[in-house]
Parts: C-alpha cells; sequence; structure tokens
C-alpha cells in the first residue's frame, strides 16, 4: 500500500512551550462565551435523541452552508457535511484523483492538498507562488502563463486553496477567473480548499469570492468552521459541488464518505448551526476581524525594526510567514532556528520550510529556506511574547 509522507507541520508539532505562534485557527470560542453571542436561543435542544441523525448533514445546516454561497441554483442538496475541512478534502481527492492522473496544487500549501493525490499515484505539479523582495518591500505572485503551460494531456484537476497557509496571500477575483478561463479551455475540474475564505484583512481590495460563484460548472469547493469562526473543536466542515455535478461527482463522494463516517456528530452540527445563524455569525466574524488586525499591526511593526526580518503583509486567512536572514546575510536554516526557539525560548513556531516547502518530486531542499510560519489569530499578548522571543534568538544566533 502506497504511504504518506509524513505531515511536517504537526510532527514538528507543539513540544513543551510556554508560547504556541501554530495557531491558524481564530482563538475558540468557550461554549458559555458563544452562548453569550445569543442568550435567547440555546445552543443545544435538550430533548436531542442522540441518533446518527440526517446521513449527510442536518437539513437546517445544510441550508445555513447554502446561503453562504452567492450561487443561483444551488441548494442544501449540493452540500454534504464533514467532519471538518480536512475529512471534506480527503473525500474530495480520493473520490476524484486515480493512479496515471495529473495534478496541478498551487504551493506552497496545506500538506494533505499534494501528499494525498500523490499517494493515489497521479503525478503532483507544483503552481507555485513567487517570493520577491525589491527596494524593501516583499510580496507574493503567480504566473498565470506558466500555469497553462503545466497542462499536461492526463491532467485532470487544478487544486487552490485561498487565501493561502501559510503566506497569507489571496488571489483576487480577476485571478481566479484567469485560472477559470485556463481551467474550462482544457475542461479540467477545479478544487478549492476555502477553509480561511472569511479572512481578508486588506481593506484596499475586495474579498474574493468562493470560486463557486465564478459559474464554472466542474468547480467543488471545501470548508469548514475552524478557522474564521474560531470553532475548531466541534470538527465540523463541508463540501459543496456546483449543482451539475449533484448526480455525478458529488455522489460518488457520498459513497467514499460511506466508508469513513456514517454521520457527522449532531452536537457539533447543532453548535454549527446556532453559530451560522444571521445573528451570531456576524458577532463572530467582527471579533475575527479585530483579532487578525490587531495582530498585523504587532507584526507589522515589529518587521520595521528590524532588518533582519522581511515578510509580505497578508492579505487573508490565519497566518503569514516571514523570512529571517543570519548575521551573514543568508536566510537561516529556518528547522533548526525553530527547534532552538523551542528548546531555548519555549515558544514554537513551525519552521515553513521543513513544514510547507515540498519539491516536485517529493524529495530534495526544501524551497522555503529561512521562513517561519506565525499565525495571526492569538488572542492576548501571545503574538507579542513569541516576537520578543524570536528577537533575543536571532541575537544570538551564529
Amino acid at each position: 500500500m502506497p504511504e504518506f509522507k509524513a505531515f511536517a507541520l504537526d510532527d514538528f508539532g507543539k513540544p513543551k512551550v510556554t508560547t504556541g505562534l501554530w495557531d491558524s485557527c481564530i482563538e475558540p470560542y468557550t461554549l458559555s462565551e458563544l452562548q453569550e453571542l445569543d442568550p435567547e436561543t440555546p445552543i443545544l435542544a435538550q430533548d436531542l435523541q442522540l441518533r446518527y441523525g440526517a446521513r449527510w448533514g442536518l437539513p437546517k445546516l445544510r441550508e445555513s452552508v447554502r446561503a453562504l454561497y452567492d450561487r443561483p441554483g444551488l441548494t442544501a442538496d449540493d452540500i454534504v457535511i464533514t467532519s471538518g475541512c480536512i475529512s471534506a478534502n480527503y473525500l474530495v481527492l480520493d473520490t476524484i484523483v486515480k493512479a496515471g492522473d495529473h495534478v496541478i496544487v498551487q504551493h506552497p500549501t496545506y500538506g494533505q492538498l499534494i501528499e494525498v493525490p500523490r499517494r493515489a499515484g497521479a503525478e503532483v505539479s507544483l503552481w507555485k507562488w513567487q517570493w520577491k523582495e525589491e527596494n524593501g518591500t516583499a510580496s507574493w505572485s503567480m504566473d498565470f502563463d506558466e500555469l497553462e503551460k503545466m497542462i499536461q494531456p492526463n491532467t485532470t484537476l487544478i487544486v487552490l486553496s485561498n487565501p493561502c497557509n501559510p503566506t497569507g496571500s489571496v488571489l483576487l477575483k480577476e485571478d481566479l477567473q484567469r485560472v477559470l478561463d485556463i481551467a474550462k479551455k482544457r475542461d479540467l475540474i477545479m478544487m478549492c480548499d476555502e477553509v480561511f475564505r472569511f479572512m481578508h484583512h486588506d481593506e484596499t481590495t475586495e474579498a474574493p469570492p468562493s470560486f463557486l460563484e465564478l459559474g464554472y460548472e466542474k468547480t467543488i469547493v471545501t470548508g469548514s468552521l475552524s478557522k474564521g469562526f474560531a470553532l475548531p473543536g466541534i470538527r465540523t466542515g463541508w463540501i459543496v459541488a456546483h449543482p451539475s455535478l449533484r448526480e455525478g461527482l458529488l455522489d460518488s463522494i457520498k459513497h467514499s464518505r460511506d466508508y469513513t463516517t456514517i454521520a457527522v456528530s449532531q452536537v457539533d452540527q447543532q453548535v454549527a448551526t446556532f453559530a451560522l445563524s444571521a445573528k451570531v455569525k456576524s458577532q463572530i466574524l467582527q471579533r475575527t476581524r479585530e483579532i487578525t488586525r490587531r495582530n498585523i499591526q504587532t507584526l507589522d511593526e515589529w518587521v520595521k525594526e528590524n532588518e533582519w526580518v522581511t515578510y509580505a503583509r497578508p492579505v487573508g486567512g490565519g497566518t503569514s510567514v516571514i523570512r529571517i536572514t543570519g548575521p551573514d546575510g543568508y536566510a537561516i536554516n529556518d528547522h533548526a532556528f525553530a527547534v532552538a526557539l523551542a528548546k531555548e525560548e519555549k515558544v514554537c513556531v513551525p519552521p515553513a520550510g521543513l513544514c510547507f516547502g515540498h519539491v516536485a518530486d517529493g524529495r530534495g531542499p526544501t524551497d522555503l529556506e529561512g521562513f517561519l510560519r506565525v499565525g495571526i489569530v492569538m488572542g492576548g499578548d501571545t503574538l507579542e511574547r513569541g516576537l520578543a522571543a524570536i528577537k533575543r534568538l536571532r541575537e544570538r544566533w551564529h
């Protein structure tokens, strides 16, 4: 049986530290804090009988998810509730990708989106964000001509993650339309992991739409309440397919799901339904904006104070990456630096080169050397304490 490549992000883990900058989920709510957002409506129905429940998800929850998308013709029948976005992604990729296929995946990205197709026996090509530094300003950009050249006769699928984990970069509406045009010309399936969709930070640009809203029939998207909705502990995500896929691809995904999950927890789904009510959802997303705005401002100021670090201000999502150079002017070994940071300063921050630096064949040196992934989602003074520790270690680094 094919083996998965080690999941470096989780394997690096959370050692015994006092400060963690690893999170990509907004500081989670307690159940009582969530209830305070609408005291008149109980989160959980006390007469709920704890059966398996509706096979594809509670009807009210599926309707609440449907309302998140501005897509004519979309119904609850086009939605499947899953155990988090990670389960949604796995089911979509495991159903679509076959041995001998060629799959193009935006990079860097969450490792699952690369490794599941590889495990299925597909050839995976990485369409890479390009890091640029000019006149003291850093940015990420994509080459759309390169994407078109990457397509092969056996290409079946393009996979995006928007906003991007770990870079915090975003494909805006015009960018998504360019990808759509390329996919449509070659009749390819489009999958977009939109778990960070409701986290857009740049006030100078309009938040991008869901890829599903652009009108391409061969589109399937995934999402969850873990990131911008601050509820990772309820493990509730979803798959949403274009209505034209209802009796084809989505049916196949449902059959795949039969082998992993009879039904998603009814308790989790009731919490999710409460969170997606109009009154509660707006309050959750306002809190998300306040937390990310404050943390981005903190990160902006810290980067300006330290000439040995550069970053591109995150446009969306729950993370950013910072690039650190050593006293010799070259990028640090991100893995060694992160290990030392945990041991000496009791601070955990994922080394981006180790955790996200895939190469086309799964081997060789990483392409994100010197980058650390920093969460912009924490409450309190967690980010300030973590950045202070990074500075102290950098001052000792040689």
